[in-house]
Protein backbone atom coordinates (compact mmCIF):
# COMPACT_ATOMS: atom_id res chain seq x y z
CA UNK A 1 0.00 0.00 0.00
CA UNK A 2 1.27 3.58 -1.21
CA UNK A 3 1.65 6.09 2.05
CA UNK A 4 -0.26 9.52 1.12
CA UNK A 5 0.65 12.68 2.23
CA UNK A 6 -3.03 13.39 3.06
CA UNK A 7 -2.73 10.27 5.70
CA UNK A 8 0.62 11.61 7.73
CA UNK A 9 -1.69 15.15 7.87
CA UNK A 10 -4.44 13.42 9.10
CA UNK A 11 -2.35 11.54 11.52
CA UNK A 12 -0.51 14.36 13.06
CA UNK A 13 -4.03 16.50 13.02
CA UNK A 14 -5.11 13.41 15.26
CA UNK A 15 -2.61 14.76 18.17
CA UNK A 16 -3.34 17.39 20.50
CA UNK A 17 -0.93 20.36 20.92
CA UNK A 18 0.57 20.29 24.87
CA UNK A 19 1.92 23.40 24.38
CA UNK A 20 0.57 26.81 26.04
CA UNK A 21 -1.22 29.06 23.33
CA UNK A 22 0.99 31.90 23.56
CA UNK A 23 3.97 30.16 23.48
CA UNK A 24 3.49 28.75 20.10
CA UNK A 25 5.76 29.92 16.75
CA UNK A 26 5.63 26.90 14.89
CA UNK A 27 2.32 24.39 14.04
CA UNK A 28 2.30 21.34 15.76
CA UNK A 29 2.05 19.73 12.35
CA UNK A 30 4.76 21.71 10.76
CA UNK A 31 7.15 20.12 13.92
CA UNK A 32 5.64 16.58 13.31
CA UNK A 33 6.18 16.42 9.72
CA UNK A 34 9.83 17.55 9.55
CA UNK A 35 10.92 15.20 12.55
CA UNK A 36 9.32 11.92 10.98
CA UNK A 37 11.06 12.75 7.80
CA UNK A 38 13.93 13.77 9.19
CA UNK A 39 14.13 10.59 11.02
CA UNK A 40 13.31 8.38 8.04
CA UNK A 41 16.18 10.16 6.15
CA UNK A 42 18.32 9.17 9.41
CA UNK A 43 18.82 11.88 11.39
CA UNK A 44 19.78 11.14 14.78
CA UNK A 45 19.18 14.06 17.39
CA UNK A 46 16.99 17.10 17.75
CA UNK A 47 20.13 19.21 15.88
CA UNK A 48 20.31 16.82 12.78
CA UNK A 49 16.34 17.13 12.33
CA UNK A 50 16.91 21.07 13.08
CA UNK A 51 19.52 20.83 9.84
CA UNK A 52 17.50 18.23 7.81
CA UNK A 53 14.51 21.01 8.28
CA UNK A 54 16.89 24.04 6.60
CA UNK A 55 18.70 21.77 3.97
CA UNK A 56 14.99 21.23 2.81
CA UNK A 57 13.06 24.14 3.54
CA UNK A 58 12.14 25.14 0.12
CA UNK A 59 10.12 21.60 -0.35
CA UNK A 60 8.87 21.54 2.84
CA UNK A 61 7.59 25.23 2.33
CA UNK A 62 5.42 23.73 -0.63
CA UNK A 63 3.31 21.95 1.48
CA UNK A 64 3.55 23.09 5.32
CA UNK A 65 2.90 26.60 6.81
CA UNK A 66 6.08 27.72 8.38
CA UNK A 67 5.00 31.08 9.37
CA UNK A 68 8.49 31.71 11.37
CA UNK A 69 10.23 28.96 9.17
CA UNK A 70 11.84 26.00 10.24
CA UNK A 71 12.16 25.10 13.82
CA UNK A 72 15.65 25.22 15.93
CA UNK A 73 16.52 21.40 17.48
CA UNK A 74 14.93 22.88 21.11
CA UNK A 75 11.88 23.49 20.02
CA UNK A 76 11.73 20.08 18.30
CA UNK A 77 13.53 18.82 21.79
CA UNK A 78 10.93 20.73 23.82
CA UNK A 79 7.58 19.81 22.00
CA UNK A 80 8.82 15.56 22.15
CA UNK A 81 9.32 16.09 25.84
CA UNK A 82 5.75 17.70 26.33
CA UNK A 83 4.35 15.22 23.96
CA UNK A 84 5.64 12.00 25.34
CA UNK A 85 4.82 13.26 29.12
CA UNK A 86 1.22 13.87 28.05
CA UNK A 87 1.62 10.27 26.21
CA UNK A 88 0.82 12.03 22.64
CA UNK A 89 3.83 10.29 21.74
CA UNK A 90 2.04 7.31 21.37
CA UNK A 91 -0.58 8.06 18.74
CA UNK A 92 2.83 9.05 16.41
CA UNK A 93 4.72 5.91 16.67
Amino acid sequence: MKLKAETLFDRVSEIKDPRIERTKLHSLKDILVIAMCGTICRANNWEEIADFGESKREWFASFLELENGIPIYDTFRRVFILLEAVGEIQLII
